[in-house]
């Protein structure tokens, strides 16, 4: 599985948050959009590839989080979306548009 990460700048990964990410089928890849202390941390205790998507401000302009968030639903075959990411509704349609496992942690239940 190539799982694309989520979460808000300021977002603490909970212990849940990992026996969660623990119980995921074969991860063999994570795909973020910035450097994330908690889910490299994780990643390499598991030998998982970590890519980071950087993203072109400069260059795409108001659109590059959207563009980007195409590339990666075409890079990745699933995504996890955790609380304090801005453009959840937005990786979530380009998620279910590519038909790619999307599981959703940014509600409360």
């Amino acid at each position: 599985m190539k799982l694309i990460v989520m979460s808000g700048k300021g977002y603490k990964f909970k212990k849940d948050d990992f026996v969660f990410l623990n119980n995921l089928p074969n991860v063999q890849e994570v795909i973020m959009t910035d450097y994330n202390i908690y889910i490299t941390r994780w990643a390499r205790s598991k030998n998982i590839i970590i890519k980071i998507f950087n993203i072109e401000y400069q260059r795409l302009g108001r659109n590059a989080g959207a563009l980007r968030n195409k590339q990666l639903v075409k890079y990745g075959n699933s995504v996890i979306i955790f609380p304090g990411y801005k453009n959840t509704s937005n990786i979530r349609f380009e998620a279910k548009k590519a038909n790619i496992i999307i599981y959703d942690k940014s509600k409360k239940i």
